[in-house]
């Protein structure tokens, strides 16, 4: 298991999502290794074991998308951003909520400015961040847009 907890935040690498007995597929086990608990403002658990392998394709692909943003027109760029910060407001599955975290960055990196300034607020305030898609995102916006962060 390779969690670290830095800042009072968990960084997860890829085998950190694992199968269980009860879900074949790695989607959203839950939680992160180890018994802390993430828990919303209310109190309940932010994230759940979710069955949703169509959701984290569907945003698997709007990384993808978010990869060619400068051929989207700027309204759909903006309109999958907001969906994207949607996702990660309300989703309950961690997978998901990694590649629409992805996707946010790429998606700002293009649009620059106020844009970028709240996709990097975001990911720092995400109690959990998973480093190699935060490094693949980063690294992407660093080679098509310049941006360092």
């Amino acid at each position: 298991m390779h969690v670290s907890i830095r800042n009072s935040r968990l960084l997860l690498a890829a085998d950190d999502i694992r199968p269980t007995d009860e879900s074949d597929l790695c989607e959203g086990s839950g939680a992160p290794a180890g018994d802390l608990p993430i828990l919303r403002p209310d109190g309940t658990r932010r994230f759940g074991q979710v069955r949703s392998a169509v959701r984290e394709n569907a945003l698997w692909s709007a990384v993808m998308l978010a990869s060619s943003a400068t051929a989207l027109p700027r309204e759909a760029a903006a309109a999958l951003r907001q969906g994207m910060l949607e996702v990660i407001e309300r989703d309950d599955n961690l997978v998901c909520v990694g590649f629409a975290t992805d996707a946010l960055y790429r998606l700002s990196a293009g649009m620059g400015g106020e844009a970028l300034e709240q996709a990097e607020a975001v990911m720092e305030a995400e109690p959990v961040m998973c480093y190699a898609s935060s490094a693949r995102a980063k690294r992407f916006a660093a080679a098509a847009y310049g941006v360092v962060s």
